[in-house]
């Protein structure tokens, strides 16, 4: 335990290094593109006015009430699909790395969500768009989201380190998550709300990602945060906790010989 935290530690003391690789790797992505960046808001864009008015329509739900909710579940679904999706073959990309240079082995998956924070803030634009037009509310309490945050950013940390070191080993992790995401994306509510689920929605309350999603949505909407939902959040993040721990404490030795 006192291992792990000593990690962690040395890893914050890399922060610095971390937001910098983070931001250049972004940059480098869209190097010579005319918006740059932005094509990533553009996309997202996109994405939200296509699927809400479509689904809106399919749905007969008004599109003030539907495209906002979307629109933050979405944004907050590519943050977690693309850090779960890329999780598995962490330790294989940084593999140069690690086998030339000592660097805590949290620097790693700290700086897989970091890469991905960063294109989740230029997606935050869209969510401020789509408030600003259909003029939703914000007060004091909207400031609650940057503890819920908080909270998914180092939840996605611990479990891109946990799946990172079970891709290192076998390699059908990364496949076999691929083929489940799409599945994953309907069960979890980004284009409905859980209450709006009258049949089988204990499928919803045994995925943890739809904690993550709903959190944010709750809290950037003013809505308050039921207790099943704090309670599952609270659970989720001591499970991934002591799994990092555990699996960190069992593997970190073997990890080079996997690469």
């Amino acid at each position: 335990m006192k291992k792990y935290f000593r990690d962690i530690i040395g890893t914050c003391g890399k922060i610095r290094v971390i937001i910098f690789f983070a931001k250049t790797d972004t940059e480098s992505r869209y190097k010579r593109s005319i918006l740059g960046p932005l094509w990533l808001t553009l996309g997202t864009m996109i994405g939200v006015l296509g699927l809400g008015i479509v689904w809106s329509q399919i749905l007969n739900i008004d599109s003030k009430d539907f495209i906002p909710n979307m629109a933050i579940g979405l944004v907050c679904w590519q943050l977690i699909a693309n850090c779960v999706a890329e999780s598995p073959s962490l330790y294989m990309r940084y593999a140069g790395i690690l086998k030339n240079t000592p660097q805590p082995m949290f620097f790693y998956p700290m700086l897989l969500v970091s890469r991905n924070i960063v294109n989740f803030l230029h997606n935050i634009l869209v969510v401020i768009l789509v408030m600003i037009y259909y003029e939703i509310p914000v007060s004091f309490e909207t400031l609650y989201v940057l503890p819920a945050l908080l909270i998914v950013f180092i939840n996605l940390i611990f479990l891109s380190q946990i799946l990172g070191v079970i891709g290192a080993r076998y390699r059908d992790l990364e496949p076999t998550i691929n083929a489940f995401l799409p599945l994953l994306f309907f069960i979890t509510p980004i284009i409905y709300k859980p209450s709006q689920v009258k049949v089988a929605s204990w499928v919803i309350d045994f995925n943890p990602l739809a904690y993550y999603v709903t959190i944010i949505r709750d809290t950037v909407l003013g809505t308050p945060i039921s207790a099943q939902i704090i309670s599952g959040l609270f659970i989720i993040t001591s499970v991934v906790f002591i799994g990092g721990v555990v699996i960190s404490n069992m593997q970190k030795k073997k990890i080079t010989l996997w690469l």
